[in-house]
């Protein structure tokens, strides 16, 4: 697995964060809280069964640690000699801004971004050479059957996320796809989520009526708007980790992974928004465990398929019958085709 690969890898953003918090300096629980925030479940980062945690903090060999922070006076400093505010800055590639380019002339983008961001964004951005985001082909991606009103999906947007980050309920009122109303529901909104595939907005929130987790899709809402003067004595902490407990996988899908042609990196890359357990079984050969809400597995087979004959489901037995199945699906289709093709040659 690469620690510094910016495209794959959440670590890269979590030391990069870290030595630009560490130029005043933090104390050592202040950058472990840091690194179990954002870090994976799985601590062991490398063959050698060595932490993220412990080569950050320099607990090895000087050669084994990545030597980014010195300790001074009870405190952690970057190593970094820069006296700017900001001692590592982003910086972004041509291919990068070129397509930061092309996303501020999509509509949506413009609205959610304001005027303000907007202009910011394009005087930056003033000597890249024009670029569309329309050369970019999506496949396996649904076409919406609705039009979106931009002001008003860029006014609830704002509204959810005011309430997310403040930790402020939210009343709203929404058509589900059955065409139910439901009107002035309480909840405690957690986050906001983009599909690309079906290209919808998405909002999870808790319903402080009903006691439980939904979801709702932003382009249904009729109206969301701040519940004034009321404070939940509900956390959206004690909500995500009571979703963890309730819809939470118990068993783990066990998978064996053999690293060929860099099966173990794309494996990390697909899997990167689950929780996961791996260990070392045989040289080049893996033990993964893999832990997900039960809504989600569908998903999980489907990224665990895509990995190709590199990986085998070790359990549980229902998971790897479905996978069975929907190979001998998949073969049976291909051959099908091929059938069909070959009949119209002739």
């Amino acid at each position: 697995m690469e620690l510094f690969h910016e495209y794959k890898n959440k670590y890269f953003h979590l030391v990069f964060r870290i030595l630009n918090l560490a130029k005043n300096g933090l104390y050592k629980d202040e950058v472990i809280r840091l690194i179990e925030k954002e870090e994976y479940d799985e601590k062991i980062i490398g063959k050698d069964f060595k932490t993220f945690e412990g080569m950050l903090l320099n607990q090895y060999n000087k050669t084994d640690n990545f030597n980014f922070l010195e300790e001074r006076d009870g405190k952690y400093y970057s190593i970094l000699n820069n006296k700017d505010s900001i001692p590592i800055k982003v910086r972004f590639s041509k291919l990068e801004k070129s397509w930061l380019n092309g996303m501020t002339k999509e509509p949506v983008v413009q609205a959610l971004l304001g005027k303000e961001t907007l202009e910011k964004l394009e005087a930056g951005l003033a000597e890249v050479k024009a670029g569309s985001n329309q050369v970019i082909e999506f496949t396996n991606k649904g076409k919406n059957d609705f039009d979106v009103d931009l002001e008003k999906l860029s006014k609830d947007f704002y509204t959810i996320l005011e309430g997310i980050i403040n930790e402020k309920p939210i009343l709203y009122s929404n058509v589900d796809k059955n065409g139910n109303e439901y009107n002035n529901q309480l909840a405690l909104p957690i986050r906001i989520e983009y599909s690309l595939k079906d290209d919808k907005f998405r909002a999870s929130l808790y319903s402080l009526e009903e006691k439980r987790s939904i979801m709702v899709n932003l382009h249904t809402l009729k109206e969301v708007k701040i519940a004034q003067n009321f404070n939940s004595k509900v956390k959206k902490e004690d909500v995500i980790k009571n979703l963890k407990e309730k819809k939470y996988s118990k068993i783990p899908i066990t998978i064996e992974l053999e690293d060929i042609r860099g099966a173990m990196e794309r494996c990390f890359m697909s899997l990167s928004s689950f929780e996961r357990n791996s260990r070392i079984i045989s040289e080049n050969k893996y033990e993964i465990d893999i832990y997900y809400y039960t809504f989600e597995e569908d998903e999980v087979i489907r990224k665990i398929m895509s990995l190709g004959p590199y990986v085998k489901v070790k359990s549980p037995s229902r998971v790897r019958d479905i996978v069975i199945d929907n190979i001998k699906k998949a073969f049976m289709f291909e051959t099908a085709e091929t059938i069909k093709n070959i009949n119209k040659l002739s």
